[in-house]
């Protein structure tokens, strides 16, 4: 605290030296104190509740505003104070564009005359080094921002690159603030802040901070204890890192080296690095409920560019004793360093072992005793502010998630998110009584509602009701009052993607959840769960107990295909090896067909969850596979993913699993234009995270785009049709090429006779095709690529008499064919159907 505090004086003296200079120089200052004197409350507005949030805020210009959720000025230069001890500078302007649905919300009157300010900066001639962003058009608030920079080292670069910003910023503003006062003669204020306006305020900030700018900064709280979960599980096994542990005296998380792992640690997870400390607790973990070993943390993060495995801490290892606990209490996903809330149930476990209940009172405080340790009251860990570590076991939960406000799939595991306990209209939320109960380390069920309608999402929370930082301050000028309740919020964070995406059909067919209440309410936000129907959801959604599967070996693909077994094994070797497929020839060799039990044979199980079909076509783009712009029901535009991007998020989420995208007909669509950027990435050696790429269309504060390495493509390609290009070499040489030919042999034979075609009448109806397939073959004009597929003679007879099944598919469906094929030679096309039907009489 005392750094943030430090810092506001610093910059408070640095500043009034600056007006003393310049007396036209004036700048706002903290206007709200609470009644009681609070140590923690600044020079300016701003905040210092969290380690990663910590902020203060001044403007110079008095342009009174106010709307739900306001907290600062229109225009303000905003420092923030870093974790590491460096510090971030932008300036910035927000405010909302529209006046709130709810009469009795907040809403100053010169709000909306102050959105042409917006637009009045965006024309000025700024300095080269002046670079604004706004943020998109979609979003309910205007928000234009100049990132001067995110890491300045030293105060002393702190202010010295303040005062550079004041002097490149300021000439422009005056004039954008003078130009839209001119334009818009409602508007109030539009001018520097007065002496008067400084004066009242300096008076008053100084006689509230008088012993901080004496020097006098209040003691920070000691840094409670945090108890942290490092997961060493991995394809080779865990015994080789866990040794590594304790012989270098180290905690190496596994980024990237995780059987779900990603290659290196979201911005959530960096925070959390940072936020450990010497004196913290780490827990070894292997799968989901093994303990390998404790320790104490010494020191603080640091990264290391020579090693496999770059993020280290030291660490003193005090128990190296394994011990299980029961359930699966360590669901870490794709993250392989998290806060753990189960540090009750493993002291409980080592105080079960009387040769370890001398090293457990290092890490718990008094010597355990050799009474019986089910008996004992062990003393329990202080809880960590912002942290998910509680006593007992947690609550659970489901939450009704509208994808308008939060797209599950597009965060990372890790990654947080808050929810409010009041909807737009400031109502309560329903049910509001739970808001109120929940804790952090309680687990919630994430359900996305209209029109996904599925769980997608383990969810854990990290901070109960509390007030949003960003929405409590009040803009400069209003009077003292209280937080307003309908600004409280809950903080949750994704825990574990779920494998089986469960919809609300399935759920009503399982028992445990027939008296569940997110079943039998019709309305409502977040409901309780028993810890029964919790268990039943979350094993049933990670398959851990779910209704197995139907196998898929290579047996069943020799009886399901036409295809010889080395023909099955080399379609299988050439996916594994390029990642990228292309099944191509005539029609009706059964390519899509062939390309999804190809996908089931490389899973071993027929899991359709982890296939996705896709047909391709003329005026399919890359705003509909990839990302693009929606109309909305209001008669609005959103940025709305596609069908790819969804499905490779679900494969980034578990990557412990293979899974398959598979287009028909992909030469029919422009294939350059629909993959875009992301044409590259398919190259079998660029998936991961190192390769990523930003996307054309980019979220507010989306990662680049990777492919993972479980992701395989599949695409079908009809070599006959004449109306389409050939694919162009740049996606060539990205795929394998693999050509199927029609299988008119014994095994069709087989196949027909098992649909009740007479033995004689099966052998005479290949040996036509066959001949019919040589004539296509030596057709200078046509060849291999359209002979006819044995696909077409596949269809059970459905009632007709055998002889009439035949005469139907050559009459229908390969008579057409055949004229288009011959369609400047009519008398060819109809001897050979002829052929086709004089030849499949039964003698």
């Amino acid at each position: 605290m005392s750094n943030y505090l430090s810092t506001q004086v610093a910059v408070y003296r640095h500043l009034l030296t600056r007006h003393t200079a310049e007396p036209d120089f004036r700048f706002s200052l903290r206007q709200k104190f609470s009644k009681e004197s609070s140590p923690s409350q600044g020079l300016f507005i701003g905040t210092n509740k969290s380690l990663n949030n910590q902020y203060f805020a001044f403007t110079l210009w008095y342009i009174p505003i106010g709307f739900p959720g306001s907290a600062m000025d229109l225009l303000d230069y905003i420092v923030r104070v870093n974790p590491d001890g460096t510090f971030g500078l932008r300036v910035e302007l927000l405010l909302a564009k529209e006046r709130p649905a709810d009469p009795q919300a907040q809403f100053h009157e010169n709000t909306l005359p102050s959105v042409g300010l917006f637009d009045a900066l965006q024309v000025v001639q700024w300095p080269q080094r002046v670079h604004w962003v706004a943020a998109p058009l979609t979003n309910r608030m205007l928000q234009l921002t100049y990132t001067v920079a995110r890491n300045i080292p030293t105060l002393e670069d702190l202010l010295t690159t303040l005062n550079d910003t004041l002097d490149a910023t300021m000439p422009g503003i005056d004039e954008a603030v003078a130009a839209h006062a001119a334009r818009t003669p409602t508007w109030v204020g539009g001018h520097r802040l007065t002496q008067v306006q400084f004066d009242k305020m300096r008076q008053r900030a100084e006689l509230r901070c008088a012993d901080m700018l004496a020097g006098k900064y209040p003691n920070p709280a000691p840094h409670p204890r945090a108890y942290w979960c490092v997961q060493v599980e991995m394809r080779s096994g865990a015994t080789g890192v866990w040794n590594r542990y304790q012989s270098q005296g180290v905690v190496r998380p596994l980024f990237g080296q995780l059987l779900a792992g990603t290659a290196g640690p979201s911005d959530s997870v960096r925070r959390q690095l940072d936020e450990a400390r010497p004196g913290d607790v780490v827990v070894v973990v292997r799968g989901p409920r093994q303990v390998l070993g404790v320790g104490l943390l010494t020191g603080r993060f640091d990264y290391d560019d020579h090693d496999n495995l770059p993020f280290y801490c030291p660490a003193e290892w005090v128990l190296t004793h394994p011990v299980e606990l029961a359930d699966t209490p360590f669901l870490t996903g794709n993250n392989p360093w998290t806060r753990t809330a189960k540090w009750p149930e493993i002291q409980a476990a080592y105080a079960r072992l009387p040769a370890q209940r001398a090293a457990l009172a290092q890490l718990v405080g008094p010597e355990v005793t050799d009474e019986d340790p089910d008996d004992e009251l062990l003393e329990e860990p202080e809880a960590a502010d912002e942290s998910p570590t509680t006593a007992g076991p947690p609550a659970y939960w489901w939450l009704n998630i509208n994808a308008d406000y939060w797209k599950v799939a597009d965060f990372e595991v890790g990654q947080e998110q808050t929810w409010t306990t009041h909807n737009e209209k400031g109502n309560k939320r329903n049910v509001y009584a739970h808001f109120q109960q929940v804790k952090p380390g309680d687990l919630v069920i994430g359900y996305e509602t209209t029109p996904t309608k599925r769980i997608k999402a383990i969810l854990e929370i990290t901070e109960g009701v509390h007030s949003n930082e960003e929405e409590t301050e009040p803009e400069a000028g209003t009077e003292n009052s209280k937080p307003d309740p309908k600004n409280d919020i809950i903080s949750l964070r994704v825990k574990e993607f779920v494998r089986e995406e469960l919809t609300l059909h399935q759920l009503k067919q399982m028992p445990e959840l027939t008296q569940s209440e997110p079943l039998t309410f019709k309305m409502g936000s977040l409901y309780k769960l028993t810890p029964n129907e919790f268990d039943a959801i979350f094993k049933r959604a990670l398959r851990i107990e779910a209704p197995p599967l139907p196998p898929y070996t290579l047996a069943e693909a020799e009886q399901d295909l036409f295809l010889a077994t080395a023909d099955i094994q080399h379609l299988q070797a050439a996916l594994k090896r390029k990642k990228n497929l292309i099944v191509q020839g005539p029609p009706g060799v059964g390519k899509t067909y062939v390309a999804r039990r190809l996908a089931w044979l490389q899973m071993q199980e027929q899991d359709d969850n982890r296939v996705q079909l896709v047909q391709f076509h003329q005026s399919y783009s890359y705003e509909d596979f990839i990302r693009g712009w929606r109309p909305t029901a209001t008669g609005g535009f959103e940025l709305a993913n596609g069908v790819f991007i969804d499905f490779v998020r679900k494969a980034q989420h578990d990557q412990a699993h293979d899974y398959f995208f598979i287009i028909d007909e992909i030469n029919r669509g422009n294939l350059s234009k629909i993959f875009g950027e992301l044409l590259m990435l398919l190259e079998a050696d660029k998936r991961s995270a190192q390769y990523a790429l930003p996307l054309t269309y980019r979220k507010e504060g989306e990662a680049p785009f990777y492919l993972p390495p479980n992701l395989y493509v599949i695409g079908t390609m009809n070599t006959a049709d004449r109306s389409l290009a050939l694919v162009d070499y740049a996606l060539r040489r990205r795929f394998t090429f693999v050509d199927l030919i029609p299988m008119l042999g014994d095994k069709l034979v087989q196949h027909l006779v098992e649909l009740q075609v007479p033995a004689s009448l099966a052998t005479k109806v290949v040996k036509q095709v066959e001949d019919l397939n040589k004539t296509i073959h030596d057709d200078k004009n046509l060849g291999a690529g359209f002979l006819i597929g044995h696909s077409y003679f596949c269809t059970p007879l459905g009632g007709q008499t055998p002889e009439a099944w035949w005469s139907a598919i050559v009459q229908h469906d390969i008579a057409p064919l055949l004229r288009e094929y011959w369609f400047d030679a009519e008398t060819r096309a109809a001897k050979a159907i002829l052929a086709l039907e004089q030849g499949a009489v039964v003698e």
